[in-house]
């Protein structure tokens, strides 16, 4: 079987006049903005731009950028990717991402670039039919690749001090959106698996290594020894010294 030549990080549609300005970020993924109606400011290295609806925005990985919104009603398509396959032009990236309903990209992605996509009952059924088609085939890809990509992330801290505002920071996502999103999927929240994942780096400390448990408790990044005894006590009913007695994980 063939490499999916993209994985889909992200996929949102925005309807409200609720929009956020953003600070200026980068992340290590594409990101496609299809603007449908409204406007905002795109800022991209030292430059700013004034984008209007209908318009599209590719964002390459590493990209310093940031986004301005006014008051006005936006309605935009957001998605984030990664390529996997040296492809880069520009429409085949277009169908690769929404690959499942190619019988409206066609005529969606002319109707934007040519600036013709004027007709307001047109707009929306594309809208529509795109949301609709997108998720009931990729929703569940979308799932698992950001589901692991969160999980690995975890794992490269190797339990040192780590927060959910961090890692939605890591990937260009609210505290929210990825705290409800990963508690959907793993039916445990993700707080309860960054503990978990800190309780079973600081048991291998523990029996495997010759740090003594002060030297673990800042090894993994804990404020001091009391305050690791009493995390570790809350997860797992024993003191660090007495888990280092029974000698197992």
């Amino acid at each position: 079987m063939s490499k999916n030549p993209c994985n889909i990080y992200y996929f949102n549609f925005i309807d409200d006049n609720k929009h956020t300005s953003t600070r200026s970020h980068q992340h290590p993924f594409w990101q496609l903005e299809i603007l449908l109606e409204g406007e905002f400011s795109f800022n991209y290295g030292k430059k700013t731009v004034l984008v209007k609806g209908p318009s599209i925005i590719l964002i390459p990985p590493n990209t310093i950028h940031k986004f301005q919104y006014d008051l006005k009603l936006t309605k935009i398509l957001s998605i984030k990717f990664q390529i996997n396959s040296s492809d880069t032009n520009f429409h085949t990236i277009i169908k690769n991402i929404i690959h499942p309903i190619n019988y409206i990209v066609d005529a969606f992605e002319y109707e934007i670039i040519h600036n013709t996509l004027k007709n307001k009952i047109l707009l929306e059924n594309l809208t529509n039919t795109l949301w609709t088609h997108f998720y009931s085939h990729l929703n569940q890809e979308m799932k698992n690749n950001l589901n692991n990509n969160i999980k690995n992330f975890v794992e490269t801290k190797t339990g040192k001090k780590l927060n959910i505002h961090d890692i939605a920071e890591h990937f260009n996502l609210s505290t929210s959106y990825i705290s409800s999103y990963f508690k959907k999927i793993n039916a445990i929240s993700l707080k309860e698996f960054i503990d978990e994942r800190r309780v079973y780096y600081a048991k291998t400390l523990l029996l495997f290594s010759e740090f003594n448990i002060s030297e673990i408790a800042i090894e993994l990044e804990f404020k001091d020894l009391y305050s690791f005894s009493h995390f570790f006590k809350r997860k797992t009913n024993l003191t660090p010294t007495a888990f280092k007695k029974i000698g197992k994980i």
